[in-house]
């Protein structure tokens, strides 16, 4: 015979979890709603009302919920038991892939990713493997590193795919010339035909700056000026709001909380309709017609190209000398350096819209000027060293003419899995040119 006191006092308890459940879900909500962008708003209700979700369901429900509780709770627990199974299996079955990579010191390039862990291999780089032996290496940032598409869509996959060959990508986000110098001395012990390195305009000469402010490279300084030490492994920036804390603990919990996140977090990304949600330069134009949605930051993308900028001097500077040494570590290894000139996504579109005559090229002239002289001095550099050059401008600019979005909706410059595919196919046609030997003697593709 149960016991109606036992059963009574359990209720209690349960209302008494749902009121300081409902009770924390008010705090987010009341705390979120005024802090962060507007995604971390829309979170902050989103989680909130989910904590109010056990002591708000019984009340609006009133009386039916007597006859339906019994059904709810073992719909409850039986889905409880279906997420922690899904959490065992996910630890069991690649368990690093639904990993956040850790950041850690370098003592050569300031920051790197820690091994084996976030989906990062052996050496801390975005592959599926550490490969021993790769018949091409791509250097660069966030841009070949592929920040807002997965890593089976990254441009240096796609290029292993259309070779049939090994491709290593030695890429991370932040890194600049001086990194790449020393990427390059790593990427030569794996014996490739080619590196491929991805010069970003968009900010790789103020990167050079910084990054010579390790002590590492005092060499490349420049005696009359003065150099900050870069962060490095920067510390844990702060959440904007409770929610995202909440949510950062559920991650730092759970794998299966970080895969979902990531996917959900992917997949808004790619929105048009939550565009608006992500970071936006006041007074920049958009761009919406037919399949192309995205939004333009020219005055972000315009400070690491202005040559009045003494920082910007003293990257190019740099970013000369490094190429420099690249080019004769490759010479001396018998290794064919490539330059890849990756532009502002602004930059592209500046070119598309004033041949359309559209208005919105104008907010976009002073960046494109800009872009343009740094454009001939980059490339002038790799001439005089005889270096590999790959420019995707035209390829990039038939695609918007045919509408095909190569950038998410929002203000990211990233391009996505399409533009990905079409810096691939032009780093294959044109590398085919400047080392003709990749087109014999196929090894397997590797690092899918």
């Amino acid at each position: 015979m149960r016991d109606p006191n036992r059963r009574a006092r359990l209720s209690k308890v349960c209302r008494t979890i749902a009121w300081m459940l409902a009770a924390f879900g008010l705090v987010v909500i009341v705390e979120g709603v005024s802090k962060g962008g507007l995604r971390h708003r829309l979170l902050a209700a989103f989680i909130g009302a989910g904590f109010l979700l056990p002591l708000g369901v019984p009340w609006l429900l009133g009386r039916k919920w007597d006859s339906i509780r019994a059904k709810v709770l073992l719909l409850v627990g039986s889905t409880a038991v279906s997420l922690l199974a899904l959490e065992a299996g996910i630890r069991l079955i690649r368990p690093s892939s639904f990993q956040h990579p850790e950041i850690m010191e370098h003592p050569v390039r300031g920051f790197s990713m820690r091994p084996n862990r976030g989906g990062m291999d052996a050496r801390g780089f975005r592959n599926v493997e550490a490969l021993e032996r790769a018949d091409i290496v791509c250097i660069g940032d966030s841009q070949t590193y592929g920040s807002s598409v997965r890593l089976s869509e990254t441009f240096p996959v796609a290029l292993g795919e259309r070779f049939g060959r090994s491709v290593y990508n030695m890429s991370l986000g932040g890194y600049g010339p001086v990194q790449y110098l020393a990427l390059a001395k790593t990427a030569i012990e794996l014996r490739p035909k080619a590196i491929v390195v991805g010069f970003y305009f968009g900010n790789d000469l103020v990167n050079a700056h910084t990054a010579i402010g390790i002590p590492h490279w005092t060499r490349l300084q420049d005696p009359e000026r003065t150099y900050e030490r870069p962060l490095g492994a920067s510390p844990h920036t702060p959440e904007p709001n409770l929610a995202m804390n909440v949510l950062a603990l559920l991650k730092h919990s759970s794998k299966l909380v970080r895969y979902l996140h990531s996917e959900v977090s992917f997949r808004m990304k790619q929105s048009r309709y939550l565009a608006d949600t992500y970071w936006r330069e006041p007074g920049a134009p958009r761009y919406d017609g037919g399949n192309i949605q995205t939004l333009f930051t020219p005055k972000l993308r315009l400070g690491p190209q202005k040559l009045s900028s003494g920082r910007v001097r003293d990257g190019l500077r740099i970013t000369e000398q490094c190429l420099i040494e690249m080019n004769a570590l490759c010479d001396r290894a018998g290794v064919r350096m490539v330059l890849l000139l990756l532009h502002t996504k602004e930059f592209y579109y500046h070119r598309f819209l004033t041949a359309r005559g559209d208005a919105a090229a104008g907010s976009l002239v002073d960046l494109a000027a800009a872009e343009v002289a740094m454009t001939t001095r980059i490339k002038g550099i790799a001439e005089r060293l005889g270096a590999g050059i790959i420019d995707p401008t035209q390829k990039v600019l038939e695609a918007l003419r045919e509408d095909r979005a190569l950038w998410p909706p929002n203000s990211d410059g990233h391009f996505t899995a399409a533009g990905c595919a079409l810096v691939a196919e032009v780093i294959h046609e044109q590398l085919l040119k400047i080392c003709p030997e990749l087109a014999t003697n196929t090894s397997p593709v590797k690092n899918r």
